[in-house]
């Protein structure tokens, strides 16, 4: 089986070969990725975009990386030509059997899941935006929030009332996500109601049952 992953982050053996810093976050994509490399047959595609100047390929034992040169996945756009010129080109390379998105906090994942045609796609919920959105206030008033604002935050525009906007923005991508796609991988019962909310239809599996799929996917 060859699975083509989504990452939200540079990793493994591509952050040498690019001198690109290892992420501080994303440490458990790393780890499977480093298991897998050495306990199954199966090959996985590792792709994800940043600010190079030319796509960059890797291919080490069952495990390749696609790095497209297409900007930070922070201000990426899911309708940018360029990155779905890219996404089908590696999708006819490689042709993989199984699409799997890790996590939906950029829009990177759903230009993915909009060339994937036919293609079984599970998508690795990590942190549910809707919810981030909701809560993001942590329950403080106002006086509290303007309170919190640091010269930082005002030098690039990332407050927490611009957080919560980019986060609302952001959940209604993943809600698009969801409605496209046939299976979640969850860690508890109330992801899976949350996800289900939106799509009734959806197959749920756990982690650790990552990659044992039936047919049916």
């Amino acid at each position: 089986m060859k699975v083509l992953w989504t990452t939200n982050a540079v990793i493994g053996d591509m952050c040498e070969k690019e001198n690109i810093p290892h992420p501080t976050g994303g440490g458990w994509m790393e780890v499977l990725l480093d298991n897998l490399s050495k306990e199954t047959k199966d090959e996985i595609v590792v792709l994800t975009t940043t600010k190079i100047n030319r796509m960059s390929y890797l291919k080490k034992g069952n495990i390749s990386f696609y790095l497209l040169p297409c900007g930070h996945l922070g201000g990426l756009k899911y309708t940018n030509k360029k990155v779905n010129i890219y996404i089908k080109k590696v999708l006819e390379i490689e042709k993989p059997d199984l699409i799997h998105i890790w996590g939906t906090e950029y829009q990177f994942p759903l230009a993915v899941i909009n060339c994937m045609g036919n293609l079984p796609t599970i998508i690795h919920i990590q942190g549910v935006m809707s919810t981030i959105s909701r809560y993001c206030y942590a329950g403080m008033d106002r006086a509290e929030i303007r309170r919190a604002v640091s010269i930082r935050d005002i030098i690039r525009l990332d407050t927490i009332n611009s957080q919560k906007k980019k986060f609302e923005k952001q959940a209604l991508l993943e809600n698009e996500m969801l409605s496209k796609v046939g299976n979640i991988i969850v860690e508890n019962t109330w992801k899976e109601a949350l996800c289900k909310s939106v799509n009734r239809n959806l197959k749920v599996t756990c982690p650790q049952n990552i990659y044992h799929f039936s047919v049916e996917i």
